[in-house]
């Protein structure tokens, strides 16, 4: 289908809430004010397994200050035993948090400290020390699927490379603002619960918390504006359950905001991947079989599994025979969690020095094989595990993979920069390298989210879109443009209204797999269009006609093919004889299913005395289906790059294997780059592909995680054609340089 000439999309719109956030005003979740508000503190394990067998709180609670405790006895969310360093233990609230903090040191608890493993190669050789799964490590029976015969493909290649590569980096989440809430008890009301917090799905939440506390669903509200940051760790509930007991036994709101050390060690960490690959192909390029197995070490608790880091092999190449194997093992170490890229980020580092040993053994441009192996519009999807099963055969509602392959290949210059690896030398003597990674992506899709929007009017012409999301980036900004699309009104007459809070708005999922402005787009594109039916019957009189005869562009309705008969949007809604309330589901076709794309090229200098790497040049093309604000697309692509570069090169979870204990649960422990770290501005590029998505309100689908993954596996490539030799394990710190170069220990 062609694609429509949009009046409101594509445009380099701004976020709503800007002004908000850079003035502060955007209230988040701690900024509410209560008289009497208590302060939260939380005691952790400070053993990564053990069992509570004696806990003395009464010296806590006898502190002038304090006004409740709370351990595994009597909130829900806590266990007796403990299973990582940090783990929730013991809950205080007092009238300070400096008396909160005080009151932790005086409880006493005696542990039973039981076995242990934080090392992956220690738990799957001995496989009953975590204490999560009786018997053994592992989550379940390995994930296996595939299609075809890999042994008649292997057979039929010309050229065969196998490597183990990993593990990818482990890292905390690291989200600028930690776990916070303040939990109040409104007791003339039946017992009505409102939590105030930062969420990434606040009727999740809402039911989550009823259920742990075994309260009805309309006892508890959750409100949720500004959250700074998320990523995936802000899917879990535990702060708020151990807000909401405290305030409970005090009768006074709590205010639970993690400290930086504690967020580091109770909240969830991105879980690190290891793959055993084999690829073969025809000496033209052509791929013919894949075998491969991964591991993930998923910390704590069996969730999330291994099937994300299989996802990239599984889904981007057209090949006819392919296995694949993958194992989700438990250790004793903070949870994982998905992290905002979940696990493609680790299995595209696995797999991409196995593509590019193949490509050296055929001596193949990258670039030339990904063209002739990837899917195109005329391929189908090969869904056969992990998250993508159930899909394979399936048409696609769109795929541009191989534009963003080349365009990302065409803006960095490829064809004059690449080289042989470890063959050119810039003039001040460091080594220089370039890559490129591109993958097919299962996030972004419409999935199977019930949606609702919302969208109120003005009687002189103004409308408020209500969501039930909360403002973690401009999502609910950019929906408000879809929302005037829709309509057909121009991009100011859309606002934001209610947003993130359970008591006025309805449903409108999580925050998570990239999916809100594809399936809560879905929605707001049906409340449009409800908004502009209501119009047009108001409308058909006064310009003497039917309303199948109307169209509407800009805030102006008018006979189709007539413009001068018009009349405007807010006439209509001045003579309406009711309020226009419109209102809309998420419906998702099942014939297609969507994926979304991206690739990356980047360039780097390597010094090969000290293994210091710098990122020269870097682009991203990320497909978007249709692209809701430039602005706000561009900042989200660049983001991911942002985040991917420190993933590549600085981000890692130091554990003590010795004792179970993480090293560096801080923002400098965990190393951030710096603005001194990325590329120039003008070396920093970002091109917006739109591919205008079949499934999509209006061509949209998601762009959150995509952006992520590749960048981080185009440096780790370029390192490589740099220096000839791969750094196997992240981050590609100057010392893991070293080390690849043989020149350290």
């Amino acid at each position: 289908m062609s694609t429509p000439t949009f009046n409101v999309l594509s445009q380099p719109n701004p976020d709503l809430l800007l002004l908000q956030k850079v003035t502060g005003k955007l209230d988040y979740s701690t900024d509410h004010v209560f008289e009497g508000k208590l302060y939260a503190a939380m005691l952790g394990s400070p053993y990564p397994h053990a069992k509570i067998t004696a806990i003395d709180t009464s010296a806590a609670m006898a502190l002038p200050g304090v006004k409740a405790v709370t351990t595994y006895l009597d909130c829900p969310i806590m266990t007796q035993e403990l299973f990582y360093v940090g783990q929730e233990v013991c809950g205080v609230a007092a009238t300070d948090p400096h008396i909160a903090s005080q009151a932790l040191l005086l409880v006493k608890v005696t542990y039973s400290v039981l076995p242990f493993v934080t090392n992956i190669d220690a738990a799957i050789t001995n496989n009953t020390l975590t204490g999560l799964i009786p018997n053994t490590n592992e989550v379940g029976e390995p994930l296996t699927g595939g299609w075809g015969d890999v042994n008649a493909g292997f057979a039929a290649s010309d050229v065969t490379v196998e490597d183990t590569i990993g593990m990818s980096a482990s890292y905390q989440h690291s989200t600028l603002e930690p776990r916070s809430c303040i939990a109040v008890w409104d007791n003339l009301v039946q017992d009505q619960l409102t939590i105030y917090t930062d969420c990434q799905n606040p009727f999740s939440f809402r039911s989550t918390v009823a259920g742990a506390l075994n309260i009805p669903l309309e006892n508890v509200t959750i409100k949720t504006h500004g959250t700074g940051g998320a990523f995936g760790d802000l899917n879990f509930n535990t702060h708020n359950v151990v807000a909401a007991v405290l305030a409970k036994k005090a009768g006074a709101p709590v205010q639970y905001h993690l400290s930086r050390k504690q967020n580091y060690l109770s909240s969830t960490q991105q879980y690190a991947d290891r793959g055993d690959i084999k690829l073969g192909a025809k000496s033209d390029g052509t791929l013919m079989a894949i075998q491969a197995t991964f591991w993930t070490d998923i910390g704590a608790f069996p969730w999330p599994a291994v099937g994300d880091a299989i996802s990239p092999l599984q889904i981007t190449f057209n090949v006819p025979n392919a296995s694949f194997t993958g194992h989700t093992i438990t250790t004793n170490k903070p949870q994982g969690a998905y992290w905002r890229c979940v696990g493609e980020p680790g299995g595209l580092f696995d797999m991409e020095p196995v593509i590019e040993q193949l490509c050296a053994k055929l001596n193949m441009d990258k670039v030339q094989f990904l063209l002739k192996n990837v899917k195109t519009m005329n391929d189908t999807d090969n869904g056969s595990l992990g998250l993508n099963a159930g899909q394979s055969g399936l048409p696609f509602s769109s795929m541009a993979l191989a534009k963003c392959i080349q365009d990302a290949a065409n803006s960095i210059g490829w064809t004059t920069k690449w080289h042989a690896p470890g063959t050119k030398v810039l003039s001040d003597g460091r080594y220089h390298g370039i890559g490129i990674s591109g993958f097919v992506c299962n996030k972004g899709t419409s999935g199977g989210d019930i949606d609702c929007a919302i969208i109120n009017s003005t009687t002189d012409g103004g409308f408020f879109l209500n969501v039930g999301i909360s403002s973690i980036q401009d999502t609910v900004s950019a929906l408000t443009y879809l929302a005037a699309e829709a309509i057909g009104v121009s991009a100011g007459d859309v606002r934001i209204g209610a947003y993130g809070d359970t008591s006025v708005t309805q449903n409108c999922g999580g925050q998570g797999g990239s999916t809100r402005c594809i399936t809560t787009g879905a929605a707001v594109l049906q409340a449009g269009l409800d908004v502009q039916s209501q119009l047009f019957a108001v409308a058909a009189p006064m310009l003497k006609t039917t309303p199948d005869k109307l169209s509407a562009k800009l805030g102006n309705i008018f006979v189709t093919g007539t413009p001068t008969q018009s009349v405007t949007v807010a006439a209509v809604l001045a003579a309406s004889p009711n309020p226009i309330v419109g209102r809309g589901y998420n419906t998702y076709p099942t014939k297609m299913v969507t994926r979304t794309t991206c690739a990356t090229a980047a360039e780097v200098a390597v010094d090969e005395a000290t293994g210091a790497i710098e990122v020269l040049d870097m682009v991203t093309a990320d497909d978007v289906g249709t692209s809701l604000t430039h602005n706000g697309t561009t900042n989200q692509i660049m983001g991911g790059a942002v985040q991917s570069l420190g993933y590549a090169l600085m981000w890692s979870w130091f554990v003590d294997d010795s004792v179970g204990v993480p090293m560096n649960p801080s923002f400098l422990g965990h190393r951030f780059p710096t603005q001194n770290d990325f590329p120039t501005p003008d070396n920093f590029t970002a091109i917006i592909e739109e591919s205008y998505d079949k499934n999509g309100p209006l061509g949209v689908k998601g762009l959150g995680e995509p952006p992520l993954a590749t960048p981080a596996a185009a440096i780790v490539n370029a390192i490589y054609n740099a220096t000839g030799k791969w750094v196997r394990s992240q981050p590609a710190t100057p010392w893991a340089v070293l080390k690849a170069l043989g020149k350290s220990q």
